[in-house]
Protein backbone atom coordinates (compact mmCIF):
# COMPACT_ATOMS: atom_id res chain seq x y z
CA UNK A 1 0.00 0.00 0.00
CA UNK A 2 0.94 3.63 -0.75
CA UNK A 3 2.56 5.29 2.05
CA UNK A 4 -0.12 8.02 0.88
CA UNK A 5 -2.73 6.08 1.31
CA UNK A 6 -5.48 5.93 4.01
CA UNK A 7 -4.83 3.95 7.21
CA UNK A 8 -6.42 2.48 9.52
CA UNK A 9 -10.50 3.27 9.80
CA UNK A 10 -11.31 4.20 5.98
CA UNK A 11 -13.54 6.97 5.40
CA UNK A 12 -15.51 8.20 2.60
CA UNK A 13 -14.58 11.94 2.29
CA UNK A 14 -11.75 12.12 3.39
CA UNK A 15 -7.90 10.29 3.49
CA UNK A 16 -5.04 10.69 5.95
CA UNK A 17 -1.84 11.75 4.44
CA UNK A 18 1.35 11.43 5.91
CA UNK A 19 3.19 14.49 4.24
CA UNK A 20 0.15 16.34 5.37
CA UNK A 21 0.20 15.33 8.82
CA UNK A 22 4.05 15.44 9.09
CA UNK A 23 3.73 19.50 7.64
CA UNK A 24 1.14 20.31 10.55
CA UNK A 25 4.13 19.72 12.95
CA UNK A 26 6.06 22.44 11.72
CA UNK A 27 6.24 25.38 13.18
CA UNK A 28 5.37 28.15 11.15
CA UNK A 29 9.46 29.35 10.68
CA UNK A 30 10.29 25.91 9.48
CA UNK A 31 7.43 26.13 7.01
CA UNK A 32 9.43 29.57 5.41
CA UNK A 33 12.48 27.87 5.66
CA UNK A 34 11.03 24.43 3.89
CA UNK A 35 9.77 26.80 1.16
CA UNK A 36 13.23 28.03 0.59
CA UNK A 37 14.86 24.55 0.95
CA UNK A 38 12.50 22.87 -1.81
CA UNK A 39 13.00 25.62 -4.23
CA UNK A 40 16.43 25.47 -4.22
CA UNK A 41 17.23 23.26 -6.92
CA UNK A 42 20.13 21.38 -5.01
CA UNK A 43 17.67 20.18 -3.23
CA UNK A 44 13.92 20.08 -5.57
CA UNK A 45 14.60 20.48 -9.72
CA UNK A 46 10.52 19.60 -9.77
CA UNK A 47 8.63 23.19 -9.61
CA UNK A 48 5.40 21.34 -9.70
CA UNK A 49 6.36 20.23 -5.98
CA UNK A 50 7.14 23.81 -5.03
CA UNK A 51 3.77 24.78 -6.26
CA UNK A 52 1.91 21.65 -4.58
CA UNK A 53 3.77 22.46 -1.22
CA UNK A 54 1.99 26.04 -1.62
CA UNK A 55 -1.59 24.75 -2.58
CA UNK A 56 -1.10 22.83 0.56
CA UNK A 57 -0.63 25.46 2.61
CA UNK A 58 -3.12 27.15 1.83
CA UNK A 59 -5.61 24.85 1.98
CA UNK A 60 -5.10 21.78 3.97
CA UNK A 61 -2.62 22.39 6.96
CA UNK A 62 -5.25 24.06 8.75
CA UNK A 63 -7.21 21.67 8.23
CA UNK A 64 -8.42 18.93 10.35
CA UNK A 65 -9.04 16.01 7.40
CA UNK A 66 -7.74 15.99 3.96
CA UNK A 67 -10.96 15.64 2.31
CA UNK A 68 -11.47 14.77 -1.72
CA UNK A 69 -13.16 18.16 -1.89
CA UNK A 70 -9.59 20.15 -0.86
CA UNK A 71 -7.60 16.94 -3.12
CA UNK A 72 -9.58 18.16 -5.79
CA UNK A 73 -8.92 21.65 -5.70
CA UNK A 74 -5.47 21.39 -5.25
CA UNK A 75 -4.83 18.67 -7.89
CA UNK A 76 -6.62 21.71 -10.62
CA UNK A 77 -4.76 24.67 -9.03
CA UNK A 78 -1.40 22.58 -9.75
CA UNK A 79 -2.28 20.91 -12.42
CA UNK A 80 -4.54 23.21 -14.24
CA UNK A 81 -6.52 20.36 -15.78
CA UNK A 82 -10.49 19.27 -15.95
CA UNK A 83 -11.84 22.15 -13.82
CA UNK A 84 -15.34 21.13 -14.43
CA UNK A 85 -14.82 17.84 -13.10
CA UNK A 86 -16.76 16.67 -9.36
CA UNK A 87 -13.87 14.22 -8.70
CA UNK A 88 -10.65 12.44 -9.78
CA UNK A 89 -10.18 9.85 -11.88
CA UNK A 90 -7.95 7.04 -10.78
CA UNK A 91 -4.97 7.94 -12.66
CA UNK A 92 -5.57 11.36 -11.08
CA UNK A 93 -5.71 10.43 -8.11
CA UNK A 94 -2.29 8.55 -8.56
CA UNK A 95 -0.70 11.17 -10.53
CA UNK A 96 -1.56 13.41 -7.13
CA UNK A 97 -0.40 10.72 -4.72
CA UNK A 98 3.06 9.78 -6.28
CA UNK A 99 3.41 14.18 -5.99
CA UNK A 100 2.44 14.23 -2.17
CA UNK A 101 5.13 11.08 -1.89
CA UNK A 102 7.94 12.56 -3.13
CA UNK A 103 7.32 16.09 -1.12
CA UNK A 104 6.84 13.93 1.95
CA UNK A 105 10.65 12.66 0.83
CA UNK A 106 11.44 16.35 0.89
CA UNK A 107 10.46 16.83 4.05
CA UNK A 108 11.86 13.79 5.93
CA UNK A 109 15.33 15.08 4.09
CA UNK A 110 14.99 18.61 5.77
CA UNK A 111 14.34 17.34 8.89
CA UNK A 112 17.73 15.89 8.70
CA UNK A 113 19.60 18.41 7.42
CA UNK A 114 18.32 20.53 9.74
CA UNK A 115 19.80 18.30 12.20
CA UNK A 116 23.01 18.54 11.11
CA UNK A 117 22.47 22.37 12.20
CA UNK A 118 21.74 20.85 15.71
CA UNK A 119 23.93 17.69 16.17
CA UNK A 120 27.88 18.66 15.99
CA UNK A 121 28.55 14.31 16.07
CA UNK A 122 26.06 13.69 13.42
CA UNK A 123 28.13 16.30 11.28
CA UNK A 124 31.41 14.32 12.41
CA UNK A 125 30.11 10.95 11.94
CA UNK A 126 29.64 11.79 8.08
CA UNK A 127 32.70 14.26 7.43
CA UNK A 128 35.25 12.25 9.10
CA UNK A 129 35.18 9.60 7.29
CA UNK A 130 34.89 10.89 4.06
CA UNK A 131 38.36 13.49 5.26
CA UNK A 132 39.77 10.10 5.41
CA UNK A 133 38.54 8.63 2.79
CA UNK A 134 39.86 11.62 0.30
CA UNK A 135 43.41 11.66 2.29
CA UNK A 136 42.60 15.14 3.93
CA UNK A 137 44.74 14.28 6.93
CA UNK A 138 45.83 17.92 8.22
CA UNK A 139 42.26 19.02 7.79
CA UNK A 140 41.03 15.89 9.63
CA UNK A 141 43.42 16.20 12.68
CA UNK A 142 42.59 19.62 12.89
CA UNK A 143 38.73 18.73 13.15
CA UNK A 144 39.38 16.17 15.43
CA UNK A 145 41.38 17.97 17.38
CA UNK A 146 38.68 20.61 18.04
CA UNK A 147 36.02 18.20 18.67
CA UNK A 148 38.29 16.50 21.37
CA UNK A 149 38.56 19.74 22.53
CA UNK A 150 35.07 20.29 23.21
CA UNK A 151 34.27 17.01 24.87
CA UNK A 152 37.22 17.31 26.91
CA UNK A 153 35.31 20.30 27.99
CA UNK A 154 32.01 18.52 28.65
CA UNK A 155 31.24 18.09 32.57
CA UNK A 156 28.25 15.39 32.42
CA UNK A 157 29.15 12.45 30.81
CA UNK A 158 26.71 10.31 29.58
CA UNK A 159 25.72 7.34 26.79
CA UNK A 160 26.18 10.14 24.18
CA UNK A 161 29.28 11.25 25.92
CA UNK A 162 30.63 7.61 25.57
CA UNK A 163 30.02 7.04 22.03
CA UNK A 164 31.01 10.46 20.75
CA UNK A 165 34.24 9.61 22.13
CA UNK A 166 34.13 5.94 21.10
CA UNK A 167 33.69 6.76 17.86
CA UNK A 168 36.14 9.47 17.65
CA UNK A 169 38.88 6.78 19.02
CA UNK A 170 37.58 4.34 16.14
CA UNK A 171 38.20 7.43 13.30
CA UNK A 172 41.58 8.35 15.19
CA UNK A 173 42.37 4.48 15.14
CA UNK A 174 42.13 4.47 11.46
CA UNK A 175 43.75 7.62 10.57
CA UNK A 176 46.56 6.25 12.40
CA UNK A 177 47.09 3.28 10.59
CA UNK A 178 46.15 4.74 6.86
CA UNK A 179 49.45 7.14 8.62
CA UNK A 180 51.77 4.21 8.86
CA UNK A 181 51.80 5.54 12.61
CA UNK A 182 50.40 2.49 14.90
CA UNK A 183 54.22 1.46 15.09
CA UNK A 184 54.50 4.49 17.27
CA UNK A 185 51.44 5.29 18.63
CA UNK A 186 47.75 3.63 19.52
CA UNK A 187 44.63 4.48 21.57
CA UNK A 188 43.87 1.12 21.70
CA UNK A 189 43.09 1.35 25.50
CA UNK A 190 41.43 4.93 25.62
CA UNK A 191 39.35 3.31 22.57
CA UNK A 192 38.28 -0.64 24.13
CA UNK A 193 37.09 1.08 27.57
CA UNK A 194 34.84 4.39 26.24
CA UNK A 195 33.31 1.31 23.64
CA UNK A 196 32.88 -1.21 26.96
CA UNK A 197 31.52 2.22 28.81
CA UNK A 198 29.12 3.01 26.24
CA UNK A 199 28.13 -0.68 26.03
CA UNK A 200 27.71 -1.33 30.13
CA UNK A 201 25.71 1.92 30.15
CA UNK A 202 23.25 0.54 27.17
CA UNK A 203 23.11 -3.05 28.55
CA UNK A 204 22.37 -1.62 32.15
CA UNK A 205 19.49 0.29 30.76
CA UNK A 206 17.86 -2.53 29.13
CA UNK A 207 17.78 -4.56 32.23
CA UNK A 208 17.00 -1.82 34.26
CA UNK A 209 13.60 -1.74 32.19
CA UNK A 210 13.29 -5.21 31.72
CA UNK A 211 13.24 -6.01 35.33
CA UNK A 212 10.86 -2.93 35.49
CA UNK A 213 8.39 -4.40 33.11
CA UNK A 214 8.94 -7.80 34.90
CA UNK A 215 7.92 -6.68 38.00
CA UNK A 216 5.05 -4.40 37.03
CA UNK A 217 3.58 -6.89 34.59
CA UNK A 218 3.27 -10.75 35.87
CA UNK A 219 2.99 -11.99 32.25
CA UNK A 220 6.48 -10.50 31.25
CA UNK A 221 9.46 -13.10 30.85
CA UNK A 222 12.44 -11.63 29.93
CA UNK A 223 15.60 -13.52 29.27
CA UNK A 224 18.07 -11.92 31.93
CA UNK A 225 20.83 -14.24 31.62
CA UNK A 226 23.32 -12.02 29.35
CA UNK A 227 23.26 -9.19 32.09
CA UNK A 228 24.28 -11.78 34.90
CA UNK A 229 27.34 -12.34 32.12
CA UNK A 230 28.90 -8.87 32.78
CA UNK A 231 29.93 -9.40 36.63
CA UNK A 232 33.50 -9.99 36.05
CA UNK A 233 33.77 -6.66 33.45
CA UNK A 234 31.33 -4.35 36.08
CA UNK A 235 34.16 -5.47 38.99
CA UNK A 236 36.80 -3.78 37.06
CA UNK A 237 37.53 -0.45 39.16
CA UNK A 238 37.68 1.70 35.58
CA UNK A 239 34.12 0.71 35.49
CA UNK A 240 32.83 -0.14 39.33
CA UNK A 241 33.33 3.57 39.99
CA UNK A 242 31.91 5.11 36.83
CA UNK A 243 28.97 6.96 38.07
CA UNK A 244 26.55 6.38 35.57
CA UNK A 245 27.16 2.61 35.77
CA UNK A 246 27.39 2.48 39.62
CA UNK A 247 23.93 4.99 39.45
CA UNK A 248 22.49 2.01 37.21
CA UNK A 249 23.85 -0.90 39.71
CA UNK A 250 21.87 0.83 42.10
CA UNK A 251 18.87 1.38 40.52
CA UNK A 252 18.66 -2.36 40.02
CA UNK A 253 19.71 -3.43 42.80
CA UNK A 254 16.26 -1.41 44.16
CA UNK A 255 14.28 -3.06 42.07
CA UNK A 256 15.36 -6.89 42.97
CA UNK A 257 15.90 -5.81 46.63
CA UNK A 258 13.59 -3.56 47.53
CA UNK A 259 15.27 -2.41 50.66
CA UNK A 260 15.71 0.73 52.70
CA UNK A 261 19.40 0.82 52.47
CA UNK A 262 20.09 0.39 48.92
CA UNK A 263 17.02 3.36 48.40
CA UNK A 264 19.36 5.73 50.65
CA UNK A 265 22.56 4.61 48.70
CA UNK A 266 20.49 5.71 45.39
CA UNK A 267 19.11 8.94 46.91
CA UNK A 268 22.99 10.06 47.86
CA UNK A 269 24.39 8.73 45.10
CA UNK A 270 22.57 10.57 42.40
CA UNK A 271 22.60 14.02 44.60
CA UNK A 272 26.13 13.95 44.68
CA UNK A 273 26.79 13.07 41.05
CA UNK A 274 23.49 15.22 40.16
CA UNK A 275 25.79 18.12 38.15
CA UNK A 276 27.82 15.22 36.23
CA UNK A 277 25.10 13.46 34.76
CA UNK A 278 22.91 14.45 31.98
CA UNK A 279 19.43 15.25 32.37
CA UNK A 280 18.09 12.96 30.20
CA UNK A 281 19.52 10.24 32.31
CA UNK A 282 18.65 12.11 35.72
CA UNK A 283 14.66 12.22 35.18
CA UNK A 284 14.34 8.55 34.87
CA UNK A 285 16.33 7.88 37.73
CA UNK A 286 14.99 10.17 39.99
CA UNK A 287 11.52 8.64 38.71
CA UNK A 288 12.38 4.80 39.76
CA UNK A 289 12.97 6.54 43.27
CA UNK A 290 9.53 8.89 43.30
CA UNK A 291 8.01 6.04 42.24
CA UNK A 292 9.64 3.65 44.95
CA UNK A 293 8.46 6.49 47.91
CA UNK A 294 4.97 6.11 46.30
CA UNK A 295 4.84 2.23 46.41
CA UNK A 296 6.25 2.55 49.92
CA UNK A 297 3.41 4.79 51.39
CA UNK A 298 0.85 2.90 49.56
CA UNK A 299 2.07 0.11 51.73
CA UNK A 300 1.38 2.37 54.67
CA UNK A 301 5.34 3.24 55.24
CA UNK A 302 4.33 6.92 55.94
CA UNK A 303 7.92 7.92 56.91
CA UNK A 304 8.71 7.86 52.88
CA UNK A 305 6.61 10.94 52.53
CA UNK A 306 9.77 12.75 54.55
CA UNK A 307 12.12 10.67 52.03
CA UNK A 308 9.75 11.79 48.82
CA UNK A 309 9.96 15.81 49.76
CA UNK A 310 13.68 15.57 49.97
CA UNK A 311 13.88 14.60 46.91
CA UNK A 312 11.51 16.99 44.99
CA UNK A 313 13.81 19.49 47.04
CA UNK A 314 16.77 18.01 45.15
CA UNK A 315 14.96 17.81 41.91
CA UNK A 316 14.20 21.56 42.32
CA UNK A 317 17.72 22.50 43.31
CA UNK A 318 18.53 20.94 40.35
CA UNK A 319 16.17 22.62 37.54
CA UNK A 320 15.15 19.04 36.88
CA UNK A 321 11.09 19.49 36.71
CA UNK A 322 10.87 21.69 33.77
CA UNK A 323 11.51 19.83 30.39
CA UNK A 324 11.61 22.01 27.11
CA UNK A 325 9.70 25.00 28.59
CA UNK A 326 7.04 22.85 30.38
CA UNK A 327 6.16 21.17 33.64
CA UNK A 328 4.44 17.69 33.11
CA UNK A 329 1.43 18.91 35.14
CA UNK A 330 0.72 15.43 36.99
CA UNK A 331 4.66 15.96 38.62
CA UNK A 332 3.35 19.36 39.75
CA UNK A 333 -0.14 18.09 41.36
CA UNK A 334 2.69 15.52 43.36
CA UNK A 335 5.32 18.27 44.10
CA UNK A 336 2.52 19.98 46.15
CA UNK A 337 0.59 17.21 47.69
CA UNK A 338 4.20 16.06 49.05
CA UNK A 339 4.86 19.19 50.68
CA UNK A 340 1.25 19.64 52.33
CA UNK A 341 1.68 16.47 53.73
CA UNK A 342 4.99 17.32 55.87
CA UNK A 343 3.10 20.52 56.63
CA UNK A 344 6.01 22.63 53.99
CA UNK A 345 2.79 24.89 52.84
CA UNK A 346 4.71 28.10 52.17
CA UNK A 347 7.23 26.22 50.00
CA UNK A 348 4.06 24.87 48.09
CA UNK A 349 3.04 28.10 47.87
CA UNK A 350 6.05 28.91 46.52
CA UNK A 351 6.75 26.39 44.01
CA UNK A 352 3.35 26.11 42.77
CA UNK A 353 3.36 30.28 42.12
CA UNK A 354 6.92 29.93 39.85
CA UNK A 355 5.99 26.30 38.16
CA UNK A 356 2.50 27.74 37.37
CA UNK A 357 4.24 29.91 34.30
CA UNK A 358 6.06 26.79 32.77
CA UNK A 359 1.64 24.89 32.62
CA UNK A 360 0.67 25.28 29.21
CA UNK A 361 -1.76 27.69 28.93
CA UNK A 362 -4.82 25.64 27.83
CA UNK A 363 -4.43 24.29 31.16
CA UNK A 364 -3.11 27.12 33.65
CA UNK A 365 -5.96 27.84 35.21
CA UNK A 366 -7.72 24.65 36.00
CA UNK A 367 -4.21 23.39 37.28
CA UNK A 368 -3.49 26.11 39.63
CA UNK A 369 -7.23 26.30 40.88
CA UNK A 370 -6.72 22.52 41.93
CA UNK A 371 -3.27 23.03 43.37
CA UNK A 372 -4.16 25.65 45.54
CA UNK A 373 -7.17 23.46 46.53
CA UNK A 374 -4.54 20.51 47.84
CA UNK A 375 -3.09 23.38 49.57
CA UNK A 376 -5.83 25.02 51.46
CA UNK A 377 -7.31 21.38 52.47
CA UNK A 378 -4.13 19.91 54.01
CA UNK A 379 -4.14 23.47 55.81
CA UNK A 380 -8.14 22.30 57.27
CA UNK A 381 -9.57 25.32 55.10
CA UNK A 382 -12.54 23.35 53.59
CA UNK A 383 -14.88 26.07 52.36
CA UNK A 384 -11.93 27.62 51.05
CA UNK A 385 -10.91 24.49 49.01
CA UNK A 386 -14.25 23.79 47.30
CA UNK A 387 -13.95 27.88 46.22
CA UNK A 388 -10.71 26.85 44.42
CA UNK A 389 -12.58 23.27 43.15
CA UNK A 390 -15.50 24.85 41.56
CA UNK A 391 -13.17 26.74 38.93
CA UNK A 392 -11.34 23.25 37.98
CA UNK A 393 -12.68 21.71 34.66
CA UNK A 394 -11.19 17.96 33.74
CA UNK A 395 -7.41 18.23 33.48
CA UNK A 396 -7.14 14.52 33.09
CA UNK A 397 -8.07 11.13 35.16
CA UNK A 398 -5.45 10.96 37.53
CA UNK A 399 -6.40 14.69 38.66
CA UNK A 400 -10.21 14.18 38.69
CA UNK A 401 -10.07 10.84 41.06
CA UNK A 402 -7.91 12.66 43.25
CA UNK A 403 -10.33 16.05 43.42
CA UNK A 404 -13.32 13.24 44.13
CA UNK A 405 -11.72 12.11 46.82
CA UNK A 406 -10.51 15.69 48.24
CA UNK A 407 -14.17 16.61 48.17
CA UNK A 408 -15.22 13.59 49.84
CA UNK A 409 -12.72 14.63 52.73
CA UNK A 410 -13.85 18.36 52.96
CA UNK A 411 -17.78 17.16 53.29
CA UNK A 412 -16.73 14.68 56.24
CA UNK A 413 -15.18 17.72 57.61
CA UNK A 414 -18.14 19.55 56.80
CA UNK A 415 -21.07 17.29 57.42
CA UNK A 416 -21.76 17.21 61.01
CA UNK A 417 -24.90 14.60 60.11
CA UNK A 418 -25.07 11.90 57.54
CA UNK A 419 -26.31 13.39 53.85
CA UNK A 420 -27.72 11.27 51.14
CA UNK A 421 -25.92 14.17 48.66
CA UNK A 422 -22.09 12.95 50.38
CA UNK A 423 -23.37 8.96 50.41
CA UNK A 424 -23.81 10.14 46.31
CA UNK A 425 -20.92 10.72 45.96
CA UNK A 426 -19.00 7.56 47.62
CA UNK A 427 -21.47 5.53 45.05
CA UNK A 428 -20.22 7.64 42.35
CA UNK A 429 -16.62 7.13 43.33
CA UNK A 430 -16.61 3.76 43.50
CA UNK A 431 -18.07 3.03 40.03
CA UNK A 432 -15.60 5.79 38.70
CA UNK A 433 -12.93 3.66 40.19
CA UNK A 434 -13.68 0.56 39.15
CA UNK A 435 -14.84 1.75 35.36
CA UNK A 436 -11.47 3.64 35.22
CA UNK A 437 -9.57 1.39 32.52
CA UNK A 438 -6.42 3.47 32.89
CA UNK A 439 -5.60 2.73 36.71
CA UNK A 440 -3.60 -0.63 37.53
CA UNK A 441 -5.16 -2.94 39.56
CA UNK A 442 -3.10 -2.29 42.50
CA UNK A 443 -3.70 1.56 42.45
CA UNK A 444 -7.44 0.55 41.91
CA UNK A 445 -7.26 -1.65 44.72
CA UNK A 446 -5.76 1.46 46.51
CA UNK A 447 -8.39 3.32 45.83
CA UNK A 448 -11.41 0.98 46.63
CA UNK A 449 -10.01 0.20 49.86
CA UNK A 450 -9.72 4.28 50.81
CA UNK A 451 -13.60 4.30 49.84
CA UNK A 452 -14.39 1.37 51.81
CA UNK A 453 -12.83 2.76 55.39
CA UNK A 454 -14.23 6.40 54.69
CA UNK A 455 -17.44 4.79 54.11
CA UNK A 456 -17.75 2.61 57.77
CA UNK A 457 -16.79 5.63 59.67
CA UNK A 458 -18.81 8.33 57.66
CA UNK A 459 -21.98 5.79 58.08
CA UNK A 460 -21.52 7.02 61.89
CA UNK A 461 -22.99 9.98 61.19
CA UNK A 462 -26.16 8.30 60.16
CA UNK A 463 -27.27 7.53 63.92
CA UNK A 464 -28.56 10.88 65.26
CA UNK A 465 -29.04 9.67 68.74
CA UNK A 466 -26.16 10.69 70.55
CA UNK A 467 -25.68 7.50 72.73
CA UNK A 468 -26.65 5.41 70.49
CA UNK A 469 -23.94 6.68 67.98
CA UNK A 470 -21.01 6.53 70.49
CA UNK A 471 -21.96 3.04 71.65
CA UNK A 472 -22.17 2.07 67.65
CA UNK A 473 -18.58 3.55 67.54
CA UNK A 474 -17.42 1.53 70.77
CA UNK A 475 -18.49 -1.39 69.25
CA UNK A 476 -17.52 -1.13 65.53
CA UNK A 477 -14.64 1.24 65.38
CA UNK A 478 -11.84 -1.81 66.68
CA UNK A 479 -12.95 -3.78 64.05
CA UNK A 480 -12.85 -1.23 61.02
CA UNK A 481 -9.28 0.19 62.73
CA UNK A 482 -8.06 -3.85 62.29
CA UNK A 483 -9.35 -3.97 58.49
CA UNK A 484 -7.25 -0.54 57.52
CA UNK A 485 -4.27 -2.35 59.41
CA UNK A 486 -4.65 -5.19 57.15
CA UNK A 487 -4.76 -3.18 54.18
CA UNK A 488 -0.88 -3.57 52.18
CA UNK A 489 -2.34 -0.89 49.51
CA UNK A 490 -4.33 1.81 50.97
CA UNK A 491 -4.96 5.45 49.76
CA UNK A 492 -4.78 8.47 52.31
CA UNK A 493 -3.80 5.47 55.04
CA UNK A 494 -2.36 8.60 57.20
CA UNK A 495 -5.94 10.67 57.16
CA UNK A 496 -8.28 7.50 57.77
CA UNK A 497 -5.61 6.89 60.74
CA UNK A 498 -6.30 10.16 62.38
CA UNK A 499 -10.22 10.62 61.58
CA UNK A 500 -10.55 7.28 63.82
CA UNK A 501 -7.92 8.50 66.31
CA UNK A 502 -10.50 11.22 66.72
CA UNK A 503 -13.24 8.93 66.94
CA UNK A 504 -11.34 7.06 69.46
CA UNK A 505 -10.54 10.30 71.66
CA UNK A 506 -15.09 10.49 71.62
CA UNK A 507 -15.27 7.80 73.20
CA UNK A 508 -12.76 7.27 75.80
Amino acid sequence: MNKETIRGNKMKNTRIVLSVELLKTFSEDELDRFNEFINSSFFNANKKLCLLYKKLRRYALGSPTFTNEIRLKIYQDVYGKCTKIKQLTATQKNMLTKALSNLLSLAEKFIMVEQLDHNDATQYDLLFPELIKREQMLLYNRRLKAIQKELDGEQKKGLIYFNNRFKLYSLEEIALFLENKLHKEDNYDELQYHLDTKYLIEKLSYHLAKITQQNKYAHKKFNLKPFYSLTNLLELPEYKFNPIIKLYVLNIDLVEKDDEFTFKELSNTLKNNQDIIPMRTLRPFYKNLTNYCGEQIAKGNLMYFDFLFDIYKDMDAGNIFVNDGTINVGLLKNIITIACRVNAFNWADEKLAYYIDYVPKVMRNNVYHYNKGIIAFNQNKFTEVLTHFIEVRKIDDTHELNLRIVRLQCYYEADEYYEAHTQQMIHSLKVYINDNKRLSKKQKTAYYNFVIVFNMIYKFKDIPNKRTRLAKIKNTLPNIKDKLLQFDLLREKKWLLNKIQKLEDIIM
